[in-house]
């Protein structure tokens, strides 16, 4: 099933801020536009540095721009790098001292896939019900915006891409704070095939269990079928066919710890289990 969540920052939680120090915001971070590998960060300051500090920063400048600490840059580094960009600063904190390294996440991806017949965009009333088009919306890229907005959200899409590259699982499976998911469509359809994906793919056990007790059974009598003689051998060859399966379902995870690496973002393998 594909799904589609809103993405917010969290404020129902009393969380630390990021300001700018001069007054004028760069127009060029409210477009979607890349900017030059070479641009640097704007001098920032935290409002109140006594609150807690999470692990996705809220920047207030009136675009959807945020930093990531280096937690969030460790499990989700690669998403975003696959939506925008980052750019690294040092910050120093008042209270304590320590330099700390953050990100500045700058996204880049608007696609045109909303269905605009059947969403309702009352900007003016901030009244707004989106309506994805199922197939437009099979985009390689984890963070969108979309072009019918001027100031656009930004959503997260779940369920095209491996779940490793989804937000939402990666805020969850490591319990990130900061940024708050909001589910605003979906297409309804299941998520895997039934014949696919049977028991067999996810585990063995149930099918050695009830080889070995047709095993056991085939000793207490004397007599069995032709039909009951066949059926270990046959389930004989259903374990072997799920072991390649299920090993074959290690490598390719090995293989995406591999090749999904980007400079610092690490994804270690043991992280994931």
């Amino acid at each position: 099933m594909t799904r589609v969540y809103e993405i917010e920052m969290d404020c129902d939680t009393d969380y630390a801020s990021f300001y700018l120090k001069q007054n004028n915001y760069p127009l060029k971070l409210l477009s979607f536009g890349p900017l030059p590998d070479d641009w640097r960060v704007p001098k920032l300051y935290i409002d109140q540095p006594r609150l807690p500090i999470p692990n996705f920063i809220r920047l207030d400048s009136g675009a959807d721009n945020f930093i990531l600490d280096g937690t969030a840059m460790k499990y989700t580094g690669h998403i975003f790098e696959m939506s925008g960009q980052l750019f690294p600063f040092t910050y120093k904190h008042v209270i304590t001292g320590e330099k700390e390294k953050y990100f500045f996440f700058k996204p880049t991806k608007c696609f045109d896939c909303l269905d605009e017949k059947k969403s309702h965009l009352d900007v003016a009333n901030w009244d707004l019900r989106y309506v994805f088009d199922p197939i437009r919306i099979q985009v390689d890229t984890p963070i969108i915006a979309i072009p019918q907005l001027n100031s656009s959200p930004l959503f997260a899409i779940e369920g095209i891409m491996h779940q490793f590259q989804e937000l939402k699982y990666c805020i969850d499976k490591f319990k990130l704070t900061g940024l708050k998911l909001t589910e605003v469509w979906s297409d309804g359809a299941p998520p895997y095939d039934d014949e696919e994906y049977d028991d067999s793919f996810f585990g063995s056990s149930a099918v050695i269990e009830d080889q070995h007790t047709n095993q056991t059974s085939k000793k207490t009598k004397k007599a069995t079928s032709p039909k009951e003689k066949s059926s270990p051998a046959k389930k004989s060859k259903i374990v072997k066919k799920s072991a390649i399966t299920l090993s074959n379902l290690k490598l390719r995870v090995k293989s995406f710890e591999f090749d999904s690496g980007v400079v610092g973002c690490k994804l270690p393998i043991d992280a994931f289990a």
